[in-house]
């Protein structure tokens, strides 16, 4: 299972329940942190970046891996910069996912309704299925 890890986009409750599923189908959980390619290129070095995202995320990593450890379920964590959609599915093709996990955020807002709805493209453009959730 690959996984748009980006709180904006999925809330608490829903990883909880994504861990559980994992945990219930033995299934092995990669989460993807993406971020625009111009925080790469303002970075001094693909190490600074990565090191950024790291202390971005780290609160919220460290949350999730607890609660994935308890369950006992190892997840792995991968950090990309570039377009999130493109991201998540060329990354879920390159790791053969079974199954690709993203926020509804990607559906909704006044900024996706203006720029066009990212979740019709990704839904439109996978080639494995889809969850979206809350």
């Amino acid at each position: 299972i690959l996984v748009d890890f980006d709180l904006a986009h999925l809330s608490r409750p829903s990883l909880v329940a994504l861990l559980d599923l994992a945990q219930a189908n033995h299934a092995a959980l990669t989460f993807l942190a993406v971020r625009p390619k111009l925080d790469e290129l303002l970075s001094e070095s693909e190490e600074s970046f990565l090191a950024d995202v790291h202390k971005q995320i780290g609160t919220e990593w460290a949350t999730l891996l607890s609660a994935a450890r308890e369950r006992e379920l190892q997840p792995r964590l991968h950090i990309l910069a570039g377009d999130s959609i493109e991201s998540l599915l060329a990354f879920g093709r390159e790791m053969d996912a079974d199954l690709i996990v993203a926020g509804n955020s990607h559906c909704g807002g006044l900024k996706n309704a203006i720029l066009g709805v990212p979740c019709k493209e990704l839904l439109g453009r996978a080639d494995v299925a889809i969850l979206i959730l809350p």
